[in-house]
């Protein structure tokens, strides 16, 4: 599936691979009352920066071990999946996404974090906003460790040869298009340009994108498509016109590595690209040119930003919810803040003592981390529901993409999009 190779990107680090699990019945404490807890990831190089965290967390909880074992994301995920199906026991400490969390959170199968939170944080600890997506009724059922959301990245070194000045906040897309055009270049003079103003990209760049003109892509009750709606189909004009009518984007940076994805070869770092609306985790820190972020362009419906997340849910038939979520009460509260931006690479932590920490924001690679915070608190939107990934990928991305290609009008892909989209809803 597409977009699990999304939040393979997305959330590069242990903590959205992570399970945490109590060991069997005969051996998941010591005879010194030491509970031992396993922590399961598929982040197999990340594990020497795990046994420093670790240990960190060991030496003030002599009372709780933890070992990690690698596994693969999708044994993970299956497992989690059909074991908690038929109520069985599958761990202490879960790892959750957005999208994978809204099944598990219908059937009710975690503990309600609320009256942890209560007790042991104050609102200023965290961003309130991030809750959001894992409530079921008043229930908290999962904790959001670390946030994403898709900035305007953009290639300093192009900007600097063209003699134009870097994007900010003042921009809107009428700006925006205007600048991609002029750094669109042919220098070679073959009819094809070797350089493009925009590299388009569609995860979450685009859903922000299309909310900002004005569009949507599911009702405000999210219960139904709105990819039909007239608004939509204007905002997707805007989106597919940056190729087909202004060639300020190639077709091909849509669909590399899956539709969803934007390319698993990550074609902003060939350098081809002046601009691109995608998340700092998919650029690597190696990357040859200068690169920097600011907030995407101001539209018709003002800012609006898609917010995903990472989050840690307790199941109940946890065999230690304490210890489980004394891990997450460290993080936020004791984890020390160096370690921020190694774990939370091209996210925001959802702790604002590490988030708003300078070990944080003058991490490296170097970027504007204090734009991704604005972005999240005053702009962003989710809209995570069940049957959320079959409805992306299955329904209407495959559409979007033949849009921007010239192989469907956009009137017609906008309704063929929105029937793909109802069907998978109404089953």
């Amino acid at each position: 599936m597409v977009m699990i190779r999304i939040y393979k990107h997305i959330f590069p680090f242990v903590l959205l691979a992570l399970a945490l699990h109590s060991c069997r019945e005969s051996d998941d404490m010591s005879q010194d009352g030491v509970v031992t807890i396993k922590i399961a990831h598929w982040w197999s190089d990340a594990k020497p920066l795990w046994d420093s965290v670790i240990t960190e967390f060991e030496a003030t909880h002599p009372n709780i071990r933890v070992e990690q074992e690698v596994m693969s994301f999708n044994v993970m995920k299956d497992k989690v999946l059909t074991q908690s199906a038929a109520g069985e026991h599958v761990g202490d400490l879960l790892p959750l996404e957005d999208w994978f969390a809204q099944e598990l959170i219908e059937r009710k199968f975690f503990t309600d974090l609320s009256g942890h939170i209560a007790r042991d944080f104050d609102s200023a600890d965290y961003y309130p906003i991030a809750l959001g997506s894992f409530y079921n009724g008043e229930n908290l059922q999962a904790w959001p460790v670390a946030l994403i959301t898709y900035p305007l990245v953009y290639n300093k070194a192009i900007f600097d040869k063209a003699g134009l000045p870097y994007p900010d906040t003042t921009w809107t897309f009428e700006t925006f298009l205007q600048i991609a055009k002029q750094l669109t270049q042919d220098s070679d003079g073959d009819g094809k340009a070797d350089q493009y103003g925009f590299m388009l990209d569609n995860s979450g760049g685009f859903d922000g994108t299309i909310y900002s003109l004005g569009g949507a892509i599911l009702n405000e009750n999210l219960s139904k498509s709105a990819f039909a709606e007239p608004r939509t189909v204007e905002a997707l004009k805007f989106w597919t016109g940056l190729v087909l009518e202004h060639g300020v984007a190639p077709q091909n940076a849509s669909i590399l590595g899956g539709s969803s994805s934007g390319g698993s070869m990550r074609p902003f770092e060939t350098g081809r690209f002046a601009m691109g609306i995608i998340s700092p985790h998919a650029i690597s820190p190696n990357t040859s040119f200068p690169w920097d972020i600011t907030m995407p362009p101001k539209g018709s419906a003002g800012r609006k930003y898609l917010r995903g997340s990472a989050a840690f849910g307790i199941p109940r038939t946890s065999k230690h919810p304490d210890e489980a979520w004394e891990f997450i009460r460290w993080i936020v509260k004791e984890m020390p803040p160096k370690y921020g931006a190694q774990i939370f690479p091209g996210t925001v932590p959802n702790s604002r003592r590490i988030a708003e920490s300078t070990d944080y924001l003058n991490a490296q690679p170097v970027y504007n981390r204090q734009i991704l915070i604005e972005m999240i608190r005053n702009f962003s939107f989710s809209i995570w529901r069940t049957k959320w990934l079959e409805f992306r990928d299955n329904g209407f991305l495959p559409e979007v993409d033949l849009m921007v290609s010239g192989e469907k009008s956009v009137e017609d892909g906008a309704n063929d999009a929105d029937k793909r989209i109802n069907e998978v809803l109404a089953n």
